[in-house]
């Protein structure tokens, strides 16, 4: 389904996602390989990916405008991103490409037991400027949501979030891959968005049970968080707020491939709370669209679309009793 299929159906909004764009090599194996150790792996799959690419083609597959700001080298990795993008309607102007720089890139491991690893090489993705940011403002100022993840300089990160406060625009910040910095941004964010490993790393909270998920909750509210999803894979994730502090489960699903799961959610998110769904709904939502992605290969292809999210919705009905 189009994009503008969709918006004749639900309320159009527009998106700005302020992040990396990544060439994914993603390597399916039985298990880790031990230190020093070399295995044979099953296949490999080379794909367009990075977390913000990621999170806009879930913002866009579920109906939103959807525009992004980055930068790529000048390699055919770049060439390769940009015309994935436009394959998803995403508006690429404020994209910047870097001569003598490679794409961003990222070794993804998959294991059987549906487990990843990942090391990201930001090549490009590093080299994105507060100007370039200032200079998409009129981009962010007319937007309804922006999201940022940390696959970019911090002082960008934080000029983002300043941009989208200053123009009372809802922002997402997805502090993956954790870093302490995140904590300084805290206050400038809406809606802050980590799995438990960042929550872990973020709070010195060893993140293993209900208990451990409700404390470091709180300690990232403690420190200027207004609203935090803890997402935690199989076992669902965690709302907390001033108002709402609740477990949303999961939902059932044979997992094929994680990759990109928790990129899914930040987009879908972002969506349905431009849309003005409730906070628990948007969660739900966004749950369920993140569950749909991990039954598919690739995190590229692995986002379902506004329609394939509804259908599955209405098949594991969920009713929120909460704002």
């Amino acid at each position: 389904m189009k994009n503008s299929q969709i918006n004749s159906l639900v309320p159009p909004v527009k998106v700005v996602v302020v992040g990396s764009v990544n060439c994914d090599l993603t390597t399916y194996l039985t298990d880790f390989p031990l230190k020093n150790q070399t295995v044979m792996a099953k296949k490999s799959i080379l794909s367009i990916g990075g977390k913000g690419v990621n999170q806009a083609i879930a913002a866009a597959k579920d109906g939103a405008n959807v525009s992004f700001i980055g930068c790529v080298g000048d390699d055919l990795f770049a060439s390769n991103a940009l015309n994935y993008l436009h394959s998803h309607q995403i508006n690429t102007d404020n994209i910047r490409a870097i001569k003598n720089e490679s794409t961003g890139t990222a070794s993804i491991l998959v294991t059987d037991q549906r487990e990843n690893i990942i090391a990201v090489a930001p090549g490009a993705n590093w080299l994105l400027t507060v100007e370039d940011v200032y200079n998409s403002e009129a981009l962010i100022r007319e937007a309804d949501v922006v999201i940022v993840q940390l696959e970019i300089p911090a002082e960008v990160v934080k000029v983002a979030l300043e941009l989208s406060r200053k123009h009372h625009v809802l922002s997402v910040l997805n502090p993956a891959p954790a870093a302490d910095y995140a904590k300084s941004l805290y206050s400038l964010a809406d809606i802050v968005t980590p799995n438990e490993t960042e929550a872990a790393e973020l709070t010195g909270i060893e993140v293993k049970d209900n208990d451990s998920v409700i404390e470091a909750a709180n300690i990232m509210l403690s420190e200027g968080v207004k609203q935090v999803v803890i997402t935690l894979g199989e076992r669902g994730s965690y709302v907390a707020s001033n108002e709402i502090q609740q477990f949303i489960p999961p939902f059932l699903v044979e997992a094929l491939d994680p990759t990109g799961a928790g990129d899914v959610f930040n987009g879908v998110l972002a969506v349905a709370r431009a849309r003005k769904q409730p906070f628990i709904d948007a969660v739900v939502r966004a749950s369920a669209a993140a569950a749909l992605s991990v039954i598919k290969p690739l995190a590229q292809d692995a986002a379902p679309d506004h329609q394939q999210i509804n259908q599955f919705l209405q098949l594991n009905a969920t009713t929120s009793t909460q704002p």
